[in-house]
């Protein structure tokens, strides 16, 4: 689906394939969902039988991976058979060393995206706590009042709650906002280096764990910067 929205493709349409300097006309069968091959329907592949790709490309009899799914609970043994069989001339390997070889090509990013993720915490922290200052003389005329009326401190208290997690929610759903247009007009292109040797989309991957951790964050950003002020406006007497 990711490849036939890029192209415009459908089922039943010739489609023009440009290889080895020539152009190779082929009928596009079906177009496979993310119900039937999962997060692929993003990577940019299509799928054909091996003749016929071999015919595609000019290179008859050649293979440049195959992939064997072993029974439940023999993987070693079928590990074992195959460097016994094949060792000599092609490299056995698990299926995850790809997804290794993709954490280590990548862990350079990686490192760089948490120092930003790190900056960026501090950088909030400080925004909302000056935030807070700025605020304070006159929360603080306005909780002495409330006081002077006869109100509990433990009313106060939740008051002060109510106002930092309703100032947190709206901040950090801002925040969410801000960030998706960022990473798509600054960080939503792939590295080059990437795509030439790994059969990876361009599709963005936000989980709801992601979303929770940086919305409990920004809680916990505003909740420091509010307590501060908040112990100072209770303090005192009426």
């Amino acid at each position: 689906e990711g490849v036939a929205a890029a192209l415009g493709a459908s089922a039943g349409q010739t489609l023009s394939i440009d290889v080895g300097g020539r152009a190779v006309a082929v009928l596009c069968s079906a177009v496979l969902t993310r119900h039937q091959v999962g997060a692929a329907v993003g990577s940019p592949v299509a799928i054909t039988l091996l003749p016929s790709a071999q015919q595609i490309t000019g290179l008859e009899h050649r293979a440049t991976r195959i992939l064997i799914l072993p029974r439940p609970g023999e993987e070693k043994l079928a590990q074992r058979s195959l460097q016994a069989l094949v060792g000599a001339q092609l490299d056995v390997r698990s299926s995850s060393s790809e997804v290794n070889l993709l954490e280590n090509a990548t862990k350079s990013s990686n490192q760089a995206a948490t120092a930003f993720t790190a900056l960026s915490v501090i950088v909030g922290l400080l925004f909302a706590y000056n935030a807070m200052l700025l605020t304070l003389p006159a929360r603080r005329r306005f909780v002495s009042r409330l006081r002077g009326l006869g109100a509990f401190r433990s009313e106060l208290v939740a008051l002060l709650a109510l106002e930092t997690i309703a100032l947190g929610l709206v901040a950090s759903l801002v925040g969410l906002v801000l960030g998706d247009l960022l990473s798509k007009a600054v960080f939503g292109g792939v590295p080059g280096y990437l795509t030439a040797g790994f059969a990876i989309g361009t599709q963005r991957v936000i989980t709801p764990a992601a979303v929770l951790i940086s919305v409990g964050g920004g809680m916990l950003a505003t909740a420091v910067a509010a307590v501060g002020p908040a112990i100072g406006s209770l303090r005192g007497l009426p």
